[in-house]
């Protein structure tokens, strides 16, 4: 699963640091600080059925801001194994 964030610029920013966490409320890691307003989670390595947890800030030369509010993504689980499988000797 890859999960891609993207949100609006804001007034008077450089950069915005993306934090990821497993538990709603933190604890969160930062994922990295990007000059852009996407970030993009994976790729494709992400375990399915684990709900991540997304807060943005960010950074000018005077510091960083208040923590965004908190978003969420869930892996989709893979498809079950097929059943009912027979099998014809002719």
């Amino acid at each position: 699963m890859t999960v891609t964030l993207t949100w609006p610029a804001v007034t008077g920013a450089t950069s915005y640091k993306v934090y990821r966490g497993v538990v709603s409320g933190g604890p969160y890691l930062a994922c990295g600080a990007l000059p852009t307003t996407s970030f993009t989670d994976g790729p494709g390595n992400l375990p399915v059925n684990v709900t991540f947890f997304y807060r943005i800030t960010s950074l000018n030369s005077d510091g960083e801001s208040a923590f965004s509010a908190e978003i969420t993504a869930t892996a989709p689980s893979n498809p079950a194994a097929p059943t009912g499988v027979t099998v014809t000797v002719v």
